[in-house]
């Protein structure tokens, strides 16, 4: 095979496991802790999804730095606590705790893909508004990664759909950007990102149709289209 494109990179919330799927396990187990105890879930609740809120209020923002350390110190000034007890909760029920339904989660093709990817010598990465090392491994999928990257890391600092995390993965694994296919759930986040970048634009299972990006209903269906693209 005539490689035109030589690593394939994913972006992972949705795009490597079902979404919906794990909201239900999530809501479950939000449930439970209700049961056991209904005044610090709620509390911790309306953390997490104050947290998330600041983490949509930040994508946009290029004068913030730190983004991360941002969104949990915000968040901590809204409920007026200190930093390191909002790092815990969110660290704990967004990082932690999910982990075990993000692998029950995971789409049934992941694998499959994946090895064909090494197989044919692809170079393979993860680029991820939130950290995905722990997703990863909860995927199984680490050691098989080249590169496992979040927009929040002190080398990026800037959340999708800026060009500047795609940039640095095509510096970090030394290829040019249009030898790399992002592949991503979102097509305002993901696609513009990767579009912006040069990179090679993969929507995954949306009832949309660009000739700005590629299409794809399922995760298998990367390689065919892989193969028509450098044939």
């Amino acid at each position: 095979m005539s490689q035109k494109i030589k690593a394939v990179v994913f972006d992972v919330d949705g795009t490597l496991y079902n979404e919906t799927k794990l909201r239900r396990y999530v809501l479950w187990m939000i449930f439970v802790n209700f049961l056991k105890s209904p005044i610090r879930t709620y509390k911790y609740l309306k953390i997490v999804l104050s947290y998330r809120k600041f983490h949509e209020h930040l994508r946009f923002d290029a004068k913030t730095k730190n983004k991360f350390k941002a969104q949990v110190q915000i968040t901590a000034d809204k409920f007026g606590m200190n930093y390191d007890d909002v790092y815990k909760i969110i660290n704990e029920w967004i990082h932690i705790k999910p982990l075990p339904f993000i692998s029950k989660s995971k789409y049934k093709d992941l694998d499959s893909v994946i090895a064909w990817l090494k197989k044919n010598n692809f170079r393979i990465g993860l680029l991820s508004d939130y950290p995905c090392m722990r997703k990863a491994e909860a995927l199984g999928i680490k050691d098989d990664m080249d590169l496992i990257k979040c927009s929040t890391d002190e080398d990026i600092d800037f959340l999708k759909p800026s060009s500047l995390g795609f940039t640095r993965v095509a510096q970090i694994l030394n290829l040019q950007p249009q030898e790399i296919a992002y592949v991503g759930d979102r097509s305002h986040i993901d696609m513009v990102g990767a579009i912006d970048a040069n990179f090679v634009p993969v929507l995954l299972h949306k009832k949309e149709s660009s000739d700005k990006f590629y299409t794809i209903n399922t995760l298998s269906e990367l390689i065919p289209l892989i193969e028509k693209l450098n044939s």
